[in-house]
């Protein structure tokens, strides 16, 4: 180098990197999005006795296109037959229960159909105690009603049973 001048120095050139995927930036959905998305999967279950006389009414959710209802086991604990009613209110007859657990108060039901609007069961872990959350069901008969709350609780009943204890309004009718 000439009299003055910065002596040149090299410069290490950076270690390769890993491409690094850009995070999935997923606008939360509104409420009325949420509505329009779950509700059509939502069903009011009337449940009747041996004489076919309305015993009780209860909510339940479609977890497969062809015909599979989640719903609560009291709703269904008592009935000789029963029928679902779909948000459109076309109605479709109980088949018969594909599986049930009287302590986790849950029935899983079977109908006959085809490309029926279906909900995802989240896998766990449950949501946080704060989340936001909403509840769409049946209360006294009114079909898809909607209310909005938090998770207030998670609680363990048993080693394999946790209950998640909500604000969001369940009227009789809404199991």
């Amino acid at each position: 180098p000439e009299s003055g001048d910065t002596p040149a120095v090299p410069v290490p050139s950076p270690a390769p990197q890993e491409a690094v995927e850009p995070a999935l930036l997923v606008e939360p959905m509104t409420t009325e999005k949420l509505f329009a998305s779950a509700s059509p999967a939502v069903v009011r279950i009337v449940v009747l006795n041996s004489d076919q006389a309305i015993i009780g009414q209860g909510s339940g959710f479609l977890v497969s296109a062809d015909g599979m209802v989640v719903t609560n086991y009291h709703v269904v604990a008592q009935a000789s037959s029963a029928i679902v009613i779909l948000s459109d209110d076309a109605r479709l007859n109980v088949q018969g229960l594909l599986a049930v657990d009287p302590e986790a108060d849950l029935a899983l039901l079977k109908v006959v159909g085809k490309n029926l609007h279906m909900l995802n069961v989240a896998p766990p872990p449950p949501p946080s105690v704060g989340v936001k959350v909403y509840a769409i069901g049946s209360p006294v008969g009114l079909t898809n009603t909607l209310s909005e709350g938090i998770v207030s609780g998670l609680r363990q009943v048993t080693e394999e049973l946790m209950v998640i204890q909500t604000t969001a309004a369940i009227s009789v009718g809404s199991s």
